[in-house]
């Protein structure tokens, strides 16, 4: 039988704890948006909102609610 190529998968990319500190960190400033720190930084917006612990999801949902 004739095997199929095997195709490899583009890794994940893995950040180091001092990156993702220092995102979550320009994140959590008044008046930031989370999209544009992550714009700024190459990565999705996503990304950084899912991040465990982080405490961003309710601190922008804060923000949202108070404007």
């Amino acid at each position: 039988m004739n095997q199929l190529p095997t195709v490899e998968r583009p890794r994940l990319r893995e950040f180091s704890a001092e990156f993702k500190a220092g995102v979550l960190e320009q994140c959590r400033q008044p008046g930031v948006s989370l999209a544009g720190v992550a714009l700024q930084h190459g990565i999705n917006a996503n990304i950084v909102d899912r991040c465990p612990n982080s405490g961003l999801h309710a601190v922008n949902t804060a923000q949202w609610h108070t404007m």
